[in-house]
């Protein structure tokens, strides 16, 4: 379901990897978490035939993936619970694509109510890793049509999520440097002298240090 022209497989591989280095290009910039998630998935819609998608991240204190953002198609009507927390969280365990063809019938989420609740028939969800350590997960799906997607599908998906993980681990380490640049901000306004004293302190270690043959890193 790759928005691709009909044409060998070759071109097919050129063309998704220039879709992929557009989309580094777009994810590259420094951004704020939550307008990042949404470029991600806007980009996806354009990208790919799908109804829905949804960005889920675990949570660092309850160690839960949470919904942090969702989009879909003008019509299509959506909240932030229509994925299915079988496959999600199956995904996020395993660290491995899950591909369904019909998720009603497929054996491995009988007895899933969210999936029967929500109706949903084909669907992708791929892991977020940046590294080796699943951070999320990008789920996709199709409310009307079964046996939609294939391996390719999935394999193009991951590709872009790989990227995607990248971008959220960057962007989250911006606004964690930020925020400890503005409590830096306000400690030296309020202790001026003690934070000077610190800094002269530093440089004095550092030269004894260095003094004694050793290289003195903080």
């Amino acid at each position: 379901m790759l928005k691709l022209r009909e044409q060998d497989r070759n071109q097919r591989v050129v063309d998704k990897l220039q879709i992929l280095l557009l989309v580094s290009k777009q994810l590259s910039s420094p951004e704020k978490p939550d307008k990042l998630l949404k470029k991600i998935l806007n980009l996806l819609l354009e990208i790919m035939n799908v109804d829905r998608a949804a960005i889920l991240l675990v949570n660092a204190a309850t160690g839960k993936l949470e919904c942090k953002a969702v989009n879909s198609r003008s019509g299509v009507p959506t909240d932030h619970k229509f994925y299915s927390r079988k496959i999600t969280n199956t995904v996020r365990e395993l660290g491995d694509a899950i591909i369904t063809s019909d998720a009603c019938e497929d054996d491995r989420f009988q007895g899933s109510q969210s999936i029967l609740f929500q109706n949903i028939h084909a669907s992708i969800c791929v892991p977020l890793k940046p590294r080796e350590e699943v951070i999320g997960v990008l789920y996709v799906d199709n409310l009307s049509m079964s046996n939609i997607y294939v391996d390719e599908d999935a394999e193009f998906l991951t590709a872009l999520a790989n990227q995607a993980a990248i971008a959220i681990n960057h962007a989250e380490l911006y606004q964690q440097m930020q925020a400890e640049a503005i409590v830096r901000d306000k400690l030296e306004r309020f202790f001026p002298a003690q934070s000077k004293d610190q800094r002269r302190r530093q440089v004095v270690r550092n030269c004894r240090y260095r003094s004694h043959g050793f290289v003195f890193r903080h």
